[in-house]
């Protein structure tokens, strides 16, 4: 037979579950989110002065860093004939169309009477123009040489005939594709850009320049200085600064309505990095207007060159905020990694610390990652990884059981 309790040891029964209860609740219950705090600046700018570059009198011109961001621009945004630099874009819709390949000729086209027609008709209006025969095949690579060298007028007609079957679906093909590339003061109304109503803007020429110049073979051939086709012969590129202060590019273009025009491209290597400029001047009226916007735009190169720059902003292990943990005195350092930018002088950026979402672990050695930084300096965004700057300890038994 059970023994009954007496009321005392029966009352201490039950405070020793309860106490037991409480202290199993204590020791289990999930501990707190540290609180976070980020000490990072959210406003950046790289050391140095902002550019001032030898803009011209008059035309529109802009210069940008691929990647990056416009540099700076002039003369306003209004779309201006673009002359012949609307084979860019013909380039671009040809090659993304019929992708080539570094060392390949692509397909061969064979010239109609037709096209011999077409060639006569615009050499009689002396029009940029490349000499053809019936018969006579050139390829795809060589297409694109005649169309971007000598800017051949003809040619442009010749390739969207091919890939659209008529000029006027390949114009649509070009409107299309300035539409996607967020070109949105673009016109285009022909394949060459002899038509006064094709128009741009230096903003929108530096967009689809930026975009064909990742296809190897557009960049191949715009830093040609001359190519040697089956008819022609020996034909030169316009761009005379190929060469000069890293200039790989890109197209020229002059008609009476557009005057002289420029798309540029210029690689500069700074502090290891490659820096890519582009850049387009238009509408230049003063003197042999093509000589002009050269002019205009190898001054513009070697200015933007000047104040090009690759700054580390922070440095591996630099704390850029802390962590707030109830079991411990002090708050957790969290540190960075390396965080270099490419940019120029006095560009501006951001700098935001974003915090890791998943459950937290304790004990955390040091290392741990707990969130990472995003730097963003124009178009360019990069991220480096954040850490826990030392040990973290899990809480003590005694802290648990003590706890609020």
């Amino acid at each position: 037979m059970l023994k009954r309790l007496r009321w005392p040891t029966a009352l201490l029964v039950v405070v020793g579950g309860l106490g037991g209860g409480f202290a199993g609740f204590q020791v289990t219950r999930p501990l707190p989110r540290p609180v976070e705090v980020s000490s990072v600046s959210a406003a950046v700018t790289l050391p140095g002065t902002a550019p001032h570059l030898p803009w011209p009198r008059t035309g529109e011109a802009a210069v940008a860093v691929d990647g990056i961001g416009l540099v700076g621009s002039a003369g306003g945004n209004r779309p201006i004939p673009t002359a012949s630099t609307a084979k860019i874009m013909t380039a671009y819709v040809i090659l993304r169309a019929h992708p080539l390949v570094l060392g390949a000729s692509g397909p061969s086209l064979s010239i109609s009477p037709a096209d011999v027609h077409h060639f006569q008709v615009e050499q009689a209006a002396n029009d940029s123009v490349l000499p053809v025969a019936a018969g006579e095949h050139l390829t795809e690579y060589q297409l694109l040489e005649a169309l971007l060298l000598p800017s051949a007028d003809n040619i442009a007609e010749i390739l969207a005939r091919w890939d659209a079957g008529s000029v006027p679906a390949f114009v649509a093909k070009m409107n299309a594709t300035a539409r996607r590339l967020g070109m949105g003061s673009t016109t285009y109304a022909d394949a060459s850009g002899l038509d006064p109503r094709t128009v741009s803007t230096p903003a929108d020429l530096i967009r689809v320049t930026e975009a064909a110049l990742r296809l190897p073979v557009f960049a191949a051939i715009v830093a040609k200085t001359s190519a040697v086709l089956p008819v022609a012969g020996r034909v030169t590129n316009y761009n005379t600064l190929l060469g000069e202060d890293g200039i790989v590019g890109v197209k020229t273009g002059w008609t009476p309505s557009s005057g002289g025009v420029l798309v540029f491209a210029a690689r500069r290597t700074v502090a290891g990095r490659s820096l890519m400029i582009v850049g387009a001047v238009m509408g230049q009226r003063r003197g042999y207007q093509l000589l002009t916007a050269l002019t205009v735009s190898w001054r513009l190169v070697v200015a933007t060159e000047r104040v090009l720059t690759v700054q580390r902003v922070l440095t591996a292990g630099t704390v850029v905020g802390t962590l707030r943990l109830p079991w411990i005195r002090r708050p957790v350092p969290v540190v960075t990694g390396d965080l270099t930018v490419r940019g120029w002088q006095g560009l501006g950026g951001t700098m935001s610390l974003q915090w890791r979402r998943a459950r937290w672990h304790w004990p955390a050695a040091a290392g741990v990652v707990v969130g990472r930084l995003t730097a963003r300096f124009g178009t360019e965004q990069m991220t480096v990884p954040v850490r826990l700057g030392q040990r973290v300890p899990a809480p003590t038994l005694q802290w648990r059981l003590t706890r609020p």
